[in-house]
């Protein structure tokens, strides 16, 4: 079986199946597959489709190579959908690496004014 992981969020499953029916792909199973960033778990698609189906592997490659990437289509695709481009990784890898940048620049800033407090 071959399987494709996506960064897109699982609050997008209902639009990809849509474009998978629509593009005449029922083959391909669609799924949400749990990803593990810096210990915290984010629900993301996982698409899937049989070896042997040559006809659903062969769309699914022209339609990449023609977007440049399965990830590529499907944003695209999200996008012209209305989809913000901000909205497609789920909310909480979003809000993970917000947090982790204020603790990084917090941390360089009491880095920084432990040091200018000693100088003085």
């Amino acid at each position: 079986m071959a399987i494709v992981k996506t960064s897109i969020g699982e609050q997008h499953l209902e639009l990809i199946k849509i474009f998978f029916k629509a593009n005449d792909l029922p083959m391909v199973e669609i799924h949400t597959h749990i990803k593990n960033i810096r210990g915290e778990d984010h629900f993301l698609i996982q698409l899937g489709w049989a070896d042997e189906d040559e006809e659903t592997a062969s769309k699914i490659t022209y339609m990449a190579i023609v977007h440049l990437g399965i990830q590529n289509m499907l944003d695209d695709y999200l996008m012209k959908c209305g989809v913000d481009v901000y909205s497609i990784p789920p909310p909480s890898i979003v809000k993970q690496e917000k947090r982790e940048h204020a603790e990084k620049v917090d941390k360089e800033f009491n880095e920084h004014f432990n040091q200018r407090k000693q100088s003085i």
